[in-house]
């Protein structure tokens, strides 16, 4: 079918827009709460503005034979949304959505049960609902609706921008974040090791020590009382030297890793009270996200956020 760029990029905001509202009230029916679905701040959902756009494009010709129709609409939408998934993580380190739990997925990026439903909804658009777009968008005139094609543009394009730099902002602190605990798991590890040869240090310190009482009973006479005495006492000094160069290690371990347990959480505080408008958005519009590189800093954070926004609730 040819199409003008006028018409594209017309089709591509219109169903961009659809596409959010679908979205969003998706969410009010199956979450029961009101979220922004959209990648972007802006009410556009970009991957839905494409997708249509084109199967609208490529596929509206085979519309007299639906069957081929549904095919190629699963296999066209199928394809973008692995591409766009896999760029996403690739460009950010973070998987937005995940179908992994889903049979037949591939890679987690899309899903047999999500691709049908693109079939679905494209045979949809194509039979119903885009001849009522295409009607109203040519009912618009040619000048009114460049003006109105380029100020979205504009405001498009800088939404993307600082998207781009609420993501990069998010990942430096989480990054911040993930090596102070690394830090922690080190020390902690640390500990776990110390204690470990501590603990054979003091056990092989009082059995040479006990070892060596029991020799010197054996060598010496009954009358050698004192000898004995004394022995005794050497053991249990140095007994007791182990144990005590033990608890000294424990607290010094112990203090060293409550200080870094008190860093990171300052961090986590940090990180929480900087938390841009849209770096909270993100996290309530994509709860399946995760970071591919800082994991736990990022599930530590969207807990910390459902318990901020539940006290804020009572």
């Amino acid at each position: 079918m040819d199409l003008t760029i006028y018409q594209l990029i017309s089709y591509f905001f219109i169903y961009g827009f659809l596409g959010w509202c679908t979205e969003v009230c998706f969410q009010a029916l199956t979450k029961g709460k009101l979220v922004n679905r959209g990648f972007l701040n802006g009410a556009i959902c970009p991957i839905y503005g494409v997708g249509v756009v084109l199967v609208v494009w490529l596929l509206e010709p085979l519309a007299p034979h639906g069957s081929v129709l549904f095919a190629g609409s699963v296999l066209l939408c199928s394809f973008l949304e692995w591409l766009t998934g896999f760029v996403l993580e690739k460009l950010f380190h973070q998987k937005w959505w995940d179908y992994s739990k889903e049979p037949f997925n591939i890679g987690g990026y899309v899903c047999l049960r999500f691709s049908l439903m693109w079939g679905f909804a494209c045979v949809f658009v194509i039979y119903v609902i885009h001849p009522t777009i295409s009607w109203l968008v040519a009912l618009v005139p040619h000048t009114l609706g460049i003006v109105i094609l380029s100020g979205l543009s504009v405001a498009f394009l800088i939404d993307c921008a600082a998207t781009v730099k609420i993501i990069i902002g998010f990942n430096k602190e989480l990054r911040r974040i993930d090596e102070g605990a690394a830090k922690l798991r080190e020390i902690s590890d640390g500990i776990t090791e110390g204690l470990y040869e501590g603990s054979l240090k003091a056990k092989s310190g009082a059995e040479k020590a006990i070892a060596e009482t029991e020799e010197l009973k054996a060598r010496v006479s009954e009358e050698a009382e004192e000898l004995k005495g004394r022995a005794s006492e050497e053991a249990a000094e140095i007994r007791l030297k182990a144990e005590r160069e033990k608890a000294q290690f424990v607290l010094k371990a112990e203090n060293e890793k409550q200080a870094m347990e008190d860093q990171l959480q300052k961090l986590q505080d940090e990180l929480e009270q900087k938390l841009t408008r849209g770096q909270r958005r993100l996290l309530k519009a994509f709860p399946e996200m995760r970071s591919t590189k800082y994991r736990e800093a990022v599930s530590e954070m969207k807990a910390r956020l459902d318990k901020h926004i539940k006290q804020n609730r009572r």
